[in-house]
């Protein structure tokens, strides 16, 4: 690797922090959930991340159960009333 001088290092590592960026944002909670395991272990580092994230999965279920729910109890009073 060539050694840059500090306007270019800055720029390149601006460069890496979006591509980082990127790719974070690209992946659900639950593939950064996985990673995170990949990178330290199952349940080791990154506390604060794993709770957020884990938070974000949760509402995330809770949302899809709920919708499921309240399809179940329309589609059941159009059969009643048909």
């Amino acid at each position: 690797m060539k050694r840059m001088n500090f306007p270019e290092r800055k720029k390149q590592r601006r460069i890496d922090a979006v591509n980082r960026q990127v790719l974070y944002e690209a992946r659900s909670s639950d593939e950064q959930l996985a990673e995170l395991d990949n990178r330290f272990g199952k349940d080791l580092g990154a506390k604060k991340e794993r709770a957020k994230l884990e938070g974000i999965v949760t509402i995330q279920r809770l949302k899809d159960k709920f919708k499921s729910s309240k399809k179940n109890k329309q589609s059941k009073k159009k059969k009643k009333e048909k």
